[in-house]
């Protein structure tokens, strides 16, 4: 590879960022290629999941071999093809459509190193192709088009499963190169009829990411690279329909949480407004599994729809957002209408369902609910009235009063309308305290005194907010001891006790959605300044630090002065250990945080509001 294609490559031995943040892959894909941040080797891996936590992200080791043994090597990614560099050779791997993955090699060989699980199998076909069969996974055809394959998987009777085995491709003795196919399926499957060549395949997946960086919106020069990183994250994290996905969503990762979520399908409607048509599409995607009460689910994924709890309610928010950005002419009627069927059914879930007590204000029943997992604002439990839920479904009435007059339902608007004052006068009247909005105990009406960001949340209100409110929060959120930070708002604020960014997620961390919700809530409230600095503040540092759903503001920790970095973490028992001369040797390995494409729609909508 030449140094001027090295300079090219997006994720790599020589960049910044590498295949420990984001995986090798292309729209539509199960497969992808990964490097594991503990043993720094390379994966293959299939994204699919029956679950948060039950991932097999190290699927298959592959390397690249010579005479038996493994090399050393370095790598590099793009959107076209990953290329493995070795002493003695070099191996390059493509994308042909969703399904089939190219390999070709030049001087070494590549193997991959399966370890199994009961029942899993590997087995011959006809013409000298290879199956491999997983659990709940589906297939990989291993197919040579030159050169041969060897294999050395056994099915063990014993055991119930093929022991644990190679497989390797080998260059020809005559030419030195081999070449192969995978295809990836999940019951049945075969090698094609021809096959494309591989150059060709790697310029149309190109070919492809471009038109997609082309709906993204223009980046200033300063963010181009990261924009086209972020653009990437979130193009190869669209998932093709299949299983229980009914049409094509955007998951939140490739290797850890597998799965499509419900507010984040918003955010990336709100990256993607360039093209209407797609960013409509993604805004009714996850009403395709709205149940018969109204509720949409919290996560979607290939083997199952989760109703555990439901994420907020930001549909209002984008639509707003989305209305003042771009040009929405081509949204029709008819569009409206059938939006506005589905959010007004959602709506009316959150104010029936989520109202138990008959209070007339909708709450919290489940954390998740807020999309806020470990906020402060639960340390006394649930449920729970918040400021920021009652934004959510005031922004998402006035956009039902809106979608009615598109849809001609002309008799529901002034209803909407009414809903939507209804619910402030209650904010205003109820929630805030002088400095914030309260968060309350639904059940007893206590108020649960936090240093938690989302009680500043409701500035998404914008202009809908009274002046000293929005002076009394802008104010609070440029202070940088409380709030402001080098990498733009702490999820919780710096003179809190229950301050982390180790641990936690919205204790202290920089988290992406919360920059976005803010900045765009004060450049709709006049604080246009503010605002910006936010998000300059926020995508410099993702420049920096990658684009990590949570991103710790600071090198140290506030509330205990131990690094935050992952690999000089100490176990807990470690902790409070006398101080000795191996210490060192008790570090955990290194680890670096996966990036998300929620994180990366963030960074596309916030770059243009900062300074460039």
């Amino acid at each position: 590879m030449s140094d001027d294609s090295m300079k090219q490559a997006f994720l790599g031995s020589y960049e910044k960022f590498d295949l420990r943040h984001l995986p090798y892959s292309i729209r539509g894909s199960s497969m992808c290629v990964l490097e594991d941040p503990e043993d720094r080797r390379l994966y293959l891996s299939l994204t699919r999941s029956p679950g948060i936590g039950l991932e097999r992200k190290n699927l298959v080791n592959i390397a690249p071999v010579l005479d038996g043994k493994e090399l050393p090597f370095t790598y590099c990614a793009s959107p076209d093809k990953l290329t493995i560099r070795a002493f003695k050779g070099s191996l390059e791997i493509c994308f042909a459509g969703e399904q089939q993955m190219r390999v070709r090699g030049s001087g070494i060989g590549l193997r991959f190193s399966f370890k199994m699980q009961m029942f899993e199998n590997a087995s011959p076909t006809e013409g000298g192709d290879w199956e491999v069969a997983w659990i709940l996974l589906g297939k990989l055809l291993f197919a040579p088009l030159s050169g041969s394959l060897w294999c050395g998987a056994r099915w063990a009777p014993e055991i119930a499963k093929a022991e644990d085995f190679s497989l390797e491709l080998i260059p020809s003795t005559e030419t030195g190169k081999f070449e192969a196919a995978l295809h990836e399926y999940y019951s049945n499957g075969g090698r094609d009829e021809s096959y494309r060549p591989f150059d060709e395949c790697a310029a149309e997946s190109a070919r492809a990411f471009e038109a997609f960086f082309k709906d993204c919106p223009k980046s200033p020069e300063k963010y181009r690279q990261m924009a086209r990183l972020a653009a990437y994250a979130v193009w190869s994290h669209y998932m093709r329909p299949q299983g229980r996905i009914k049409n094509p969503v955007v998951f939140m990762s490739r290797t850890s949480l597998i799965r499509a979520f419900g507010w984040q399908q918003s955010f990336q409607a709100m990256a993607l407004g360039k093209n209407a048509r797609e960013a409509w599409r993604l805004l009714l995607v996850m009403f395709d599994y709205q149940d018969e009460s109204g509720q949409i689910p919290d996560s979607v994924g290939e083997m199952g729809v989760s109703y555990l709890a439901p994420k907020p309610a930001i549909e209002g928010f984008a639509l707003q957002y989305l209305a003042d950005n771009f040009p929405l002419a081509e949204i029709s009627e008819k569009d409206c209408a059938e939006l506005y069927s589905k959010l007004s059914k959602s709506a009316k879930w959150w104010l029936a369902k989520r109202d138990r007590i008959g209070s007339g204000i909708p709450h919290y029943y489940h954390s998740d609910e807020s999309g806020w997992d470990d906020a402060s604002i639960f340390k006394e439990g649930l449920p729970l009235e918040s400021g920021d839920l009652l934004a959510y479904l005031i922004l998402l009435a006035d956009a039902l009063g809106k979608l009615a007059l598109k849809a001609g339902a002309y008799e529901e608007i002034s209803v909407w309308a009414a809903q939507s004052q209804r619910l402030m006068d209650i904010l205003l009247a109820q929630f805030w305290n002088g400095r914030k909005f309260a968060s309350r105990l639904a059940q007893t009406g206590e108020i649960v005194e936090t240093g938690s960001v989302v009680a500043l949340l409701p500035i998404i209100l914008g202009k809908r907010l009274p002046s000293h409110i929005i002076e009394a929060i802008a104010s609070r959120l440029a202070d940088d001891e409380e709030f402001m930070t080098p990498g733009g708002i702490a999820s919780e604020s710096l003179k809190s006790p229950h301050f982390t960014a180790r641990d936690g997620f919205m204790l202290g961390n920089v988290v992406a959605p919360v920059q976005t919700l803010l900045a765009i809530g004060l450049k709709n409230a006049g604080k246009e300044e503010l605002a910006c600095e936010i998000a300059t503040r926020y995508c410099d540092f993702a420049c920096e630090k990658g684009l990590s759903l949570t991103l710790p503001p600071f090198d140290y920790d506030l509330s205990s002065g131990q690094s935050v970095k992952k690999e000089e973490r100490y176990k807990p028992e470690d902790r409070k250990a006398k101080a000795d001369r191996f210490k060192d040797e008790k570090r955990e390995a290194q680890t670096v945080e996966p990036w998300t494409s929620w994180a990366a729609a963030n960074f596309l909508v916030l770059m243009n509001m900062a300074k460039s």
